[in-house]
């Protein structure tokens, strides 16, 4: 995996991570919902038929949940893996531009017009991706893959 490829793959896995905690907030409501059932039973001779409700909650909701947060704990994981890598990574670029850009590309998620906003009145957006996209072909190879460790 290259740098570029790497940058996506960290972008990527924090948009998996807001859509699980999306689909654990849509079941969390759920899984707090109190469920009926009723049971047949009978007693001894003469047999009589009697109906028992039965309350609570739906476990199989609980279990789709424990496991979404499982996941969610493993993504977050490896996001904080990648992002500390990124950090160092971003640490080690030639300028305290570029430092900035990367930092505010990927660290803080701003759109390009946002980054070219902050770094000052001479700035374009067409500049700063320019500049951005040098260092990216500078530095082919990533330096926080996993298959470099």
């Amino acid at each position: 995996m290259n740098l570029k490829e790497a940058l996506k793959q960290l972008a990527d896995i924090r948009e998996e991570i807001k859509l699980l905690n999306k689909k654990i907030k849509k079941l969390e409501p759920k899984s707090q919902e109190t469920v009926c059932d009723v049971v047949d039973s009978t007693t001894r001779s003469p047999v009589m038929l009697c109906h028992t409700k039965i309350y609570g909650q739906d476990a199989r909701i609980q279990k789709r949940i424990e496991k979404y947060r499982n996941i969610l704990s493993t993504r977050y994981n490896k996001l904080l893996e990648m992002q500390i890598e990124l950090e160092k990574f971003i640490d080690q670029l030639p300028t305290s531009r570029i430092r900035r850009i990367f930092t505010y590309r990927y660290i803080d998620q701003l759109s390009w017009i946002k980054i070219a906003n902050l770094m000052g009145p001479n700035a374009t957006v067409d500049s700063i991706r320019k500049e951005h996209d040098r260092i990216l072909q500078k530095n082919k190879h990533c330096p926080f893959c996993p298959e470099k460790k």
